[in-house]
């Protein structure tokens, strides 16, 4: 197989013809941990809230009289 070779007519996007380079480093997308709360920190409160709730119903199932 032979790999297609790009013609003057076929259509590239216009940034695509623009790059003529890759880019070093990271990406500066935002103010990553100075933006504010880690994602994670959400994660581990969720966890946290849904244990102490299974905790929670696990007590009230045996200390309830039957």
């Amino acid at each position: 197989m032979t790999a297609a070779v790009p013609d003057e007519d076929d259509e590239v996007a216009p940034a695509a013809r623009d790059a003529v380079a890759t880019p070093i480093g990271a990406a500066a997308t935002g103010g990553g941990g100075e933006a504010g709360p880690d994602g994670r920190m959400y994660v581990l409160t969720g966890l946290a809230i849904s244990l102490a709730a299974g905790a929670g119903l696990l007590l009230r199932r045996r200390l309830l009289p039957r």
